[in-house]
């Protein structure tokens, strides 16, 4: 059996993305610190909404300090110019990022369809993910079925007292699940191929470096 490499970790927990909003954006320190110009820039370079100041205010404000909205704008367009482009569109899509429509019109022109074409291939991804899931959960079954007899036999040719003996897979059930893997074999070869052909191409019209699927 071919060896799989393991899935890639793809989609975040849904659970740990409510416990992230539910946090201050941010501590004490980092408040009282008050480089606002650099915040700014952080928030917009990884996409985030213009609303992001409002947290920021409230988390400050309950340590009594006030939030400097003059250097958090230009922080924040400057971060924003950064990652409203078309090859950054591309890997956030990717990468299977969400997009929260924060890029000018101007700029979203150029972010949205590299974003889109990104979401494409993430959606391939997780096609491939799902596929190698299911071959490493019935190559496990069939290894665990094989070691089972060989441990078994070997202990009846080597004249010890052998274990009980083992509950191996049906001779139906083995064989339909020798099926499925040949299957799902083919599947991860084709869609290997196809994700590594979209993304090869994609990458080269959005100069960007074409990601590895095959070590995951």
């Amino acid at each position: 059996m071919r060896t799989i490499p393991c899935p890639g970790r793809w989609l975040l927990s849904a659970i740990a993305v409510a416990l992230l909003g539910a946090c201050a954006t941010l501590n004490e320190s980092e408040c009282r610190s008050g480089d606002w110009r650099q915040i700014g820039y952080t928030d917009g370079l990884k996409g985030r909404p213009s609303s992001r100041f409002a947290e920021h205010q409230k988390a400050c404000g309950e340590y009594g300090i006030a939030a400097e909205e003059i250097g958090w704008k230009l922080g924040y367009a400057e971060g924003q110019a950064l990652y409203c482009t078309a090859d950054n569109g591309y890997l956030q899509g990717r990468n299977g990022n969400g997009y929260a429509d924060v890029c000018p019109p101007a700029t979203d022109r150029l972010f949205r369809p590299a974003y889109d074409d990104g979401r494409r291939v993430f959606e391939q991804r997780v096609h491939l993910d799902e596929v190698i899931r299911q071959l490493k959960d019935i190559g496990g079954r069939l290894a665990e079925d094989d070691r089972r007899s060989r441990d078994y036999l070997d202990a009846v040719r080597d004249g010890r007292t052998p274990p009980n003996k083992p509950q191996l897979l049906g001779r139906d059930e083995r064989e339909r699940l020798e099926r499925e893997y040949a299957r799902l074999d083919r599947d991860y070869a084709e869609s290997l191929a196809r994700i590594e052909r979209a993304d090869a191409d994609l990458s080269a019209r959005y100069a960007v470096a074409p990601a590895n699927y095959r070590d995951r």
